[in-house]
């Protein structure tokens, strides 16, 4: 039973990959993966079922999220990450409210604040105000804290370089991870911006053994499309971290296929019978792959 009498079922097999990625990022490796499917797979009600799962198992866990928009695109950079140091920093009201965090996700970022706040301040201060609003940081550190923690060229955003972003980034995350473990979703992956492109690859390269498992969601045929006739930058991203990785796909697709394929067979033979497996496949695209029942 699922968060708020919501029942979730199946993809018992889909969790228990997920499952074995935390694991792994527990044991000390930055892990990351993607939930790919087509609009209506049910990649976010997944997502949301593991991290409310992985919660309660693991006490020390932090969860938090992001997601990509539609509308703003490239005109608004490290949106997704901007989210989750945000959250991570004490704001997750709205997240609880559309429901991509649980109670308990936004009482853990609470506990963690002090902590996060001292990473920000200490290992990111280029980020305080590029990624999180300087009112929000204000109200939890005092404005002067934050001021004081920056190099005066540095207190304009157009005054970091990108590769100075990323490490700092990098580098708070890593610190914050020390001692909570951190559970990251980044949401629509398909319309990613590229800042956050490149940041999540480097933090995937680069946080090596802190314990960080990253999950992102998309939609394959949206990556496939690329956009305005060049290759997605997702594209290139997930066969680099397949190499890196192996493989760091769950395709909720291709697990839909096989288990209508499942129930199909399943139906056909209730009773002996001698249908072949032509007429098996015939059957299956005839009906979308959605068997009669």
């Amino acid at each position: 039973m699922a968060e708020d009498g919501v029942t979730f079922v199946a993809r018992d097999a889909q969790l228990q990959r997920l499952d074995g990625l935390l694991d792994r990022a527990l044991g000390g490796r930055t892990t990351v993966c993607f939930v790919t499917g087509e609009a209506g797979a049910g990649k976010t009600a997944l997502v949301r079922e593991f991290g409310r799962r992985a919660e309660l198992e693991h006490e020390l866990l932090v969860r938090a999220s992001g997601a990509c928009s539609a509308f703003s695109g490239d005109a608004d950079p490290y949106l997704p990450f901007r989210d989750i140091l945000a959250q991570l920093t004490g704001s997750s009201d709205s997240k609880v409210a559309e429901g991509a965090l649980t109670r308990e996700s936004a009482g853990r970022l609470a506990r963690t604040l002090r902590k996060t706040s001292a990473a920000l301040v200490e290992y990111g201060p280029a980020l305080a105000e590029i990624f999180v609003p300087g009112a929000e940081v204000a109200a939890k550190l005092g404005k002067s804290v934050v001021r004081r923690s920056l190099p005066p060229r540095d207190r304009d955003a157009g005054g970091v370089d990108q590769g100075q972003i990323f490490e700092q980034y990098t580098n708070v995350l890593r610190r914050v991870a020390a001692d909570s473990p951190l559970l990251l979703v980044v949401d629509d992956l398909h319309w990613v911006d590229p800042a956050s492109v490149g940041l999540l690859f480097h933090l995937a390269r680069r946080l090596g053994d802190a314990p960080i498992l990253f999950v992102g969601t998309y939609r394959p045929q949206d990556v496939a499309l690329g956009r305005d006739g060049d290759r997605h930058p997702m594209e290139m991203v997930v066969a680099e971290l397949k190499r890196l990785m192996g493989e760091v796909v769950v395709d909720l697709d291709a697990a839909a296929d096989a288990e209508d394929r499942e129930l199909l067979d399943a139906l056909i033979d209730v009773e002996p019978n001698r249908i072949g497996e032509d007429f098996r496949r015939a059957l299956m695209a005839r009906t979308d792959g959605h068997p009669p029942v």
